[in-house]
C-alpha cells in the first residue's frame, strides 16, 4: 500500500483532477484543470500572471492541421494551430522530441489540454502526451432519408 500510495507511472501521478471555471476559486488541496475559452484568456495584470504554467483545457476545438500534418518534424518544435468555434486561434507548440511527435493530428473537434504559457506577443498551449488530445472522428456526414411502402429508412454516409 505504501509503494502504491508514493509510485508514480512513467514519471506522471494520475490523481483525479478537479475541473474548475477560470474565475472559480481554483483548490489548494486538490489537482486541479481550468476550463477556459481563448477569448477569456487574459493579456495583461494579476490576472494575466495567474494564469502561466497552469494546467488548462479548451472544449470544442480543432486542429487546423487536423488529418494532415503530424505534431512535429523529428528533433524540430513547430506551432501548430488550434481553432475554436467562434474561429479564435491558440498556438500549440510541439516538440520534435517528444514521444508523439510522428503521430498524425487527429481531425475532428473536441478538447485539448495541457499547459498555458505566455511567449512573444501571444499565449499558447505545451502538449503534455497524447492524452491531452481528446479529439472525436470527425463527425461530418451526408443524411439520406428515403422512404418505402413500410417504412422510413434513414442512412448516414460520412464524408471527408
Amino acid at each position: 500500500d505504501f509503494f502504491l500510495a508514493h509510485s508514480e507511472l512513467n514519471g506522471f501521478p494520475n490523481p483525479d483532477v478537479k475541473y474548475v471555471a477560470q474565475d472559480a476559486q481554483w483548490p489548494a488541496d486538490a489537482p486541479y484543470c481550468i476550463v477556459t475559452t481563448f477569448s477569456q484568456l487574459p493579456s495583461t495584470g494579476e490576472a494575466f500572471r495567474n494564469m502561466q504554467s497552469q494546467l488548462v483545457e479548451f472544449r470544442n476545438v480543432h486542429f487546423e492541421e487536423g488529418g494532415k500534418e503530424t505534431y512535429a518534424p523529428y528533433q524540430e518544435s513547430v506551432n501548430r494551430t488550434l481553432v475554436d468555434a467562434n474561429g479564435g486561434t491558440l498556438t500549440v507548440r510541439t516538440s520534435g522530441y517528444s514521444n508523439f511527435y510522428n503521430e498524425l493530428i487527429p481531425e475532428g473537434s473536441g478538447n485539448v489540454r495541457g499547459i498555458l504559457s505566455y511567449y512573444g506577443d501571444g499565449w499558447q498551449l505545451l502538449l503534455r502526451g497524447l492524452g491531452d488530445v481528446m479529439i472525436t472522428e470527425n463527425t461530418r456526414a451526408f443524411i439520406i432519408v428515403y422512404h418505402t411502402y413500410h417504412s422510413t429508412n434513414i442512412v448516414c454516409i460520412p464524408y471527408m
